[in-house]
């Protein structure tokens, strides 16, 4: 996944939560499964790495979830952007 590979550009080791893009995988069905987005420790990671405003980067992952119809993916960015209010 793009994302994971982008993860590793910024200096992101794999990680032990099973479903966070930054866990490893051995095969692309593995890959598929995990979800596209990074887990919180990954998040604060990058965050410390290139500076970006949370809630504003959720806004736009959700529109982006919702255009593409990736429902289970714009659900649990429904579900971060109301933990942040």
């Amino acid at each position: 996944m793009g994302s994971h590979e982008i993860g590793h550009m910024f200096s992101i080791s794999h990680c032990l939560n099973a479903n966070c893009v930054m866990n490893g995988s051995n095969a692309l069905p593995e890959t598929d499964y995990h979800l596209a987005r990074a887990c919180s420790l990954c998040q604060r990671k990058l965050n410390s790495s290139i500076h970006y405003d949370y809630k504003k980067r959720l806004l736009a992952l959700k529109n982006f979830f919702a255009k593409q119809h990736l429902n289970s993916e714009l659900s649990r960015a429904e579900q971060d952007i109301n933990v942040l209010q």
